[in-house]
């Protein structure tokens, strides 16, 4: 045997578990024989350099597009959606136990640090689904039936060891799901569980797919996934051809669904990409590759500095997803807006005359609210995207920003969104389509004492 496949099955076979702070439960979890990257049949990663740590972009190809693919082509491994490692002061202490992880849900026996001692075969080792989505899609559309996935998410999520629980501390996470079918025709379900890299609490597990994140492997309980979860797994998702409509849709759906956390937006799409417009460390990671007509590229921005996907499709080139048959658009008379402001006024000058009876004697109020505000971000760790509160309560770090930003035509470049949306009504009177402005506030202004 290679030494580092003996060094592999030595860590994986019996791993004494050791914490600074002492020695844990013993793991009997069975280790792999070897390295075993991970892959999937449908789906590739083109740029050869990708790394999911350090990388700014991530390039795949998807030769089946079904929204499988799709979603497991968005989300495994995917560096823009990746939790950030906590500040040093944060990690847990304490000893780590191992008393009947992830509440049961996954059968404890079947707990393994190899793909290759499930009983997965070849090839539905090489059809993973992204957990994340799927899960999300099922309570959709089925919402009697996604209990038990919701369960098995959460305790996944929530397993820590015996440490100390905190809301932003995620130890590890459920990341893909395989189906195997049985020699009696029925399905099972296995999961794959991705350690964080900095979670030493169990010592160093092996990482069978050497990707940085070590895993595991456990067999889903049976009774948590309804029949009409399986049929849905087996049917549509896994087997439909998406039209170039539904690949548009899909794209636009995951750009508004990750926006808020990682500031995405779907972008052009060039002949060849990377063009001469993309910032030119995007371009030096990418050394000499260029990828002919993407169909998706979304830039996001989810640590201050841009990041590209981009996914090259069998199907769908980027004129047949632009010019996707669409409803007729509805037709409407020229109008002009005819604005009652009156009643609003009224109510404004009322709300002003009870703080003051000016802008500046209000905000000066709010003062002691805003010196809050910033003493809480100042304690929360600059790469944390959530801040907590009272009584479970979690707050957005953009939200908090934006309340102590002050006026908005005052802030820098890129931060004033009012040119942006004097611009925004200037296109849209063009089109004889009228504009309404309706500011709604964020959960600290409706939640002050949650915070």
């Amino acid at each position: 045997m290679h030494p580092s496949k003996r060094a592999l099955a030595l860590a994986g076979a019996l791993l004494c578990v050791q914490t600074q702070c002492g020695t844990a439960s013993r793991v009997s979890w069975p280790g792999p024989d070897g390295p075993l990257p991970a892959g999937h049949a449908e789906v590739r990663t083109l740029n050869g350099r990708y790394n999911r740590v350090s990388s700014q972009v991530l390039v795949r190809q998807v030769t089946n597009v079904t929204r499988a693919n799709l979603d497991w082509a968005a989300y495994h491994a995917n560096f823009m959606i990746a939790d950030p490692a906590p500040e040093a002061a944060e990690l847990p202490t304490g000893t780590a136990t191992v008393n009947k992880p992830f509440k049961g849900l996954l059968d404890e026996a079947t707990l393994s640090s190899s793909i290759a001692r499930t009983t997965l075969t070849e090839d539905e080792r090489v059809h993973p689904l992204a957990f994340a989505p799927l899960a999300e899609l099922i309570a959709a559309k089925l919402p009697g039936a996604a209990g038990g996935i919701e369960d098995l998410a959460a305790a996944v999520r929530g397993e820590n060891w015996g440490q100390a629980a905190a809301p932003s501390l995620v130890r590890q996470v459920a990341s893909d799901l395989f189906v195997h079918k049985t020699a009696d025709g029925s399905s099972e379900l296995w999961l794959k569980v991705e350690f964080q890299p900095w979670f030493k609490a169990l010592g160093s597990l092996p990482d069978e797919d050497d990707d940085g994140f070590p895993e595991i492997y456990g067999r889903v309980r049976a009774d948590l996934v309804s029949p009409d979860a399986l049929a849905f797994i087996a049917g549509d998702y896994t087997t439909k051809v998406l039209s170039a409509a539904e690949v548009k849709a899909w794209a636009n759906q995951l750009s508004s669904y990750w926006y808020p956390s990682y500031n995405t937006d779907l972008v052009g799409t060039p002949k060849t990409w990377p063009d001469a417009q993309i910032e030119s460390g995007i371009r030096s990671e990418l050394g000499a590759q260029t990828f002919a007509e993407p169909t998706i590229v979304l830039r996001g921005k989810p640590q201050g500095k841009p990041t590209y996907n981009v996914f090259l499709l069998k199907t769908g080139t980027p004129a047949a997803v632009a010019s996707a048959a669409t409803p007729a658009a509805v037709v409407l008379k020229a109008s002009k807006p005819t604005p009652k402001p009156a009643a609003t006024g009224a109510q404004v000058a009322r709300e002003l005359a009870a703080h003051g009876g000016s802008w500046e004697k209000w905000a000066a109020q709010v003062v002691p609210f805003r010196d809050v505000v910033r003493a809480k971000l100042k304690a929360t760790p600059a790469k944390a995207k959530g801040v907590p509160g009272v009584d479970g309560f979690l707050f957005y770090r953009t939200a908090l920003e934006s309340v102590v930003g002050g006026d908005f035509e005052k802030q820098p470049k890129g931060k004033n969104p009012l040119p942006v949306i004097l611009e925004f009504k200037r296109v849209l009177e063009e089109q004889q389509v009228d504009f309404l402005f309706v500011p709604v506030p964020n959960k600290v202004e409706i939640f002050p004492d949650k915070l």
